[in-house]
């Protein structure tokens, strides 16, 4: 069961409705427990450095990793940068560091991409956040980090971000979405006012202006609060495995040739939509997020690809971080010369990024 998938698309509202009471119960224990940190009975540790925290509201599929490299992209132009993450669904346990030749089932799989992208950055992964950053801040002098970005940790109040940072998605405002199980809400909408800066993202490319007043105007941002809009941007295809040849969404386009869509993400209907804008004819096999492919998932793959493949001359396409995974995978070997993944990477709207990037280094700065 995706995260996405916590109620079935039979009768939804239906279901909506008979879970409606085991949100309230849920949404009572979430508020009690931040008025428990507001009040200070529980404990949230601040750091002797910048700590930004990038996270959302909801479960899943808001681009943290993108925005995450993207943070860690411009700050490391100017600091040592650390990227610290919880490593989901990894085998391992404790403070793992993250190397280019780790594993993804070791330190998990978005982790091992940002790390691969941003060989720079240092990238660690702990449950426990609080230790991760002690962990971090005792390296010798020379390489101690000057920032921390502490992914996907909205809701891990045992550290006090100096900088708290929250993404929500576009296509599934908080306003109108439900607290879990009922809905995708991990606690109240409301709870957006601990953020400093908010940022929409998956934002259409049509979006004029006055649509993002009127977006802006579902909030009620208080005076240290400031809000922006991304898009998403997707990246030519790369070769999974190295033997595949270099080829293009165009070249597919024009010689004809049907694509399968392999994904193991939150939500792949935004990747599916781009690919159906080049004309592409295209099928969709979704897994789970941050789905372990096993030989009976190879065997759905093989099945599905050979129906949609005329005469073999179609590809398999996936998203980066499932890339991670099947390269990992041998079984995926048999698709070596037809599997292919796509890059994603954010762009603000509206002519924000020189202000967002602006306002992200004066807070470091002031703070160091």
């Amino acid at each position: 069961m995706s995260e996405r998938g916590i109620l079935p698309n039979i009768n939804r509202s239906v279901w909506r409705k008979a879970l409606l009471p085991v949100s309230w119960l849920y949404g009572f224990g979430i508020r009690l427990r931040n008025a428990l940190f507001d009040m200070g009975i529980l404990p949230s540790e601040t750091s002797s450095i910048p700590v930004l925290s990038i996270g959302n509201l909801t479960v899943g599929g808001t681009g943290k990793t993108p925005h995450t490299e993207a943070l860690a992209s411009e700050l490391l132009k100017h600091f040592n940068v650390a990227i610290l993450s919880r490593g989901y669904k990894r085998i391992s346990k404790g403070f793992q560091w993250v190397e280019i030749d780790s594993k993804a089932d070791f330190v998990g799989d978005e982790p091992l991409q940002m790390k691969r992208k941003l060989p720079q950055v240092i990238v660690a992964v702990d449950a426990n956040r609080r230790r991760g950053i002690h962990t971090l801040l005792d390296m010798d002098a020379t390489n101690r980090p000057q920032v921390i970005l502490l992914d996907d940790a909205f809701q891990h109040r045992y550290v006090n971000p100096s900088l708290s940072i929250l993404l929500m998605d576009y296509n599934r405002m908080i306003q109108q979405d439900h607290l879990l199980p009922a809905g995708e809400l991990r606690e109240p909408a409301s709870s957006y006012k601990r953020a400093d800066l908010l940022i929409v993202t998956k934002c259409p490319e049509t979006l004029q202006p006055i649509d993002l007043r009127m977006l802006a105007s579902q909030f009620h941002l208080l005076p240290h609060q400031q809000l922006f809009f991304t898009k998403m941007r997707y990246r030519d295809l790369t070769p999974v495995f190295p033997s595949a040849p270099a080829v293009s969404l165009t070249a597919l386009k024009q010689q004809n040739r049907p694509v399968l869509l392999v994904t193991g993400i939150a939500n792949p209907k935004p990747l599916l939509d781009y690919l159906q804008s080049f004309g592409l004819s295209v099928r969709s096999l979704p897994f789970t997020d941050h789905h372990v492919f096993t030989k009976n998932d190879i065997q759905k793959i093989t099945k599905a690809f050979s129906e949609h493949s005329i005469g073999g001359s179609g590809c398999i396409l996936t998203t980066e971080k499932d890339a991670v995974r099947m390269q990992e995978n041998p079984d995926f070997t048999i698709f070596a010369n037809n599997l292919y993944y796509i890059g994603i990477g954010i762009d603000f709207l509206s002519n924000q990024a020189d202000e967002f990037h602006k306002k992200l280094l004066q807070h470091v700065e002031n703070h160091t």
